[in-house]
């Protein structure tokens, strides 16, 4: 499929899916394709409602989500291999999060993921044009607080990213539009070499925020931030 978009739900967040949902179809398309990636097996509401609802299905892809699960079980191993045994890794106990990156793998060759807690108010069509020359859109101002996307007390963040790309280039992954295989096998690869050495500098209280702003910037997948362009003002594309 050419365009869709992604989001990670369970029974849990019902009612906040379901109004994500229906501000899609209310603002932006009554027509695009939404995935919901299983958080975990409690989806038993979920899957009743979807089926009154066009264009819109449960990603059901076991060995995609096997593979990224085991991907941030590694990361976080390494990342927990230094602290006291009886050290609550954030990171390491919610594994089902990385599920998330299943879009990279997934049937939309072009896609928007949303946090299920997130409301469309505007169209993203502008998000969608711009892959056309940029491969990782964002639109938020997370680059204004950095403790929830790296470990600001690491005497290595700086040295591995500057402070001009730090202040543009991080970014909350409670939306962004991307492509699909952003990834390729050896750029996991040098990601999984990487970070055996700069472990240190992730967050893990936000796992796959950290994960992925680390992936993008290690890679230099340049962020287009349309926070950083728009005026705060002139649009208003979504209510967390």
């Amino acid at each position: 499929m050419k365009k869709g978009i992604y989001t990670l739900a369970n029974d849990v967040v019902f009612d906040q899916l379901v109004a994500l949902l229906n501000s899609i179809r209310a603002n932006y398309s009554k027509d695009i394709p939404v995935c919901v990636i299983p958080y975990d097996d409690r989806m038993d509401k979920v899957k009743e409602e979807i089926k009154t609802r066009k264009n819109v299905f449960i990603f059901e892809d076991g060995k995609c989500i096997k593979k990224w699960e085991a991907l941030g079980k590694k990361i976080w191993d390494v990342y927990s291999k230094d602290m006291p045994e009886n050290q609550n890794i954030f990171g390491r106990h919610s594994i089902h999060l990385h599920r998330k990156f299943c879009i990279f793998d997934g049937p939309f060759e072009e896609f928007a993921f949303l946090d299920a807690d997130t409301l469309i108010m505007n169209s993203i069509e502008p998000f969608f044009k711009k892959l056309k020359t940029k491969k990782f859109i964002s639109y938020d101002y997370q680059y204004t607080d950095l403790s929830h996307v790296y470990n600001i007390n690491s005497k290595k963040l700086f040295e591995i990213f500057n402070q001009n790309r730090i202040n543009s280039e991080i970014f909350c992954v409670g939306f962004f539009v991307s492509k699909k295989t952003l990834f390729s096998p050896k750029d996991i690869k040098k990601i999984m070499r990487d970070i055996k050495e700069e472990y240190d500098i992730l967050y893990s209280r936000a796992p796959e925020q950290s994960l992925l702003n680390y992936m993008i910037m290690k890679l230099n997948i340049k962020n287009y931030n349309f926070a950083l362009e728009l005026p705060k003002e002139k649009h208003k594309f979504f209510h967390e």
